[in-house]
């Protein structure tokens, strides 16, 4: 899991990156970002999407803002 708001300085490239190796090996894990800005008038969450799909990576899962993750 991944928590933070949907921006370049929180190496979520580099994160994507690594999980289409993590998936090769545990398929059916599933990786989650939780954080604000992710909608379409987020370039970078945008840029995001397009790695994701381009990547074909599975199991990736936008959660948006959760106030209570420590729950």
């Amino acid at each position: 899991m991944a928590v933070g708001q949907v921006e370049e300085r929180k190496g979520y490239v580099f994160m994507l990156t690594a999980w289409e190796h993590i998936t090769l090996k545990y398929p059916n894990s599933v990786l989650l970002i939780a954080g604000p800005k992710n909608d379409s008038s987020n370039a970078y969450y945008q840029k995001l999407i397009s790695i994701i799909k381009e990547s074909n990576l599975k199991n990736v899962q936008f959660l948006g803002l959760i106030n209570n993750v420590n729950d």
